[in-house]
């Protein structure tokens, strides 16, 4: 008992004495995983945006999104003053 002790102490000493390296090595984990996900985020966003753009050719489009609701709706310039929704989005 006394040698597990021992090395359960030993290894809790070496874990502590480099509790500010375990902090950063989170901190950069955390920054990295967060990162990538925005990236995924922002590619399925741009694939939509992109989407709506092809359904409203040769017009312009809108793509507007709520966060609040979290709703999305692509809107498609029927002339210089009117937007027609698109009901396929």
């Amino acid at each position: 008992m006394s040698i597990l002790y021992k090395s359960l102490k030993s290894s809790w000493a070496w874990f502590y004495e480099r509790t500010a390296i375990w902090i950063l090595v989170f901190f950069f984990l955390t920054f990295a995983w967060g990162t990538i996900k925005k990236g995924e985020l922002n590619a399925e966003v741009d694939k939509v945006v992109i989407e709506c753009h092809n359904s409203c050719l040769p017009q312009s489009s809108e793509y507007f999104t709520s966060v609040a609701y979290k709703t999305s709706q692509c809107w498609c310039y029927d002339d210089e003053k009117t937007l027609i929704k698109q009901s396929n989005m």
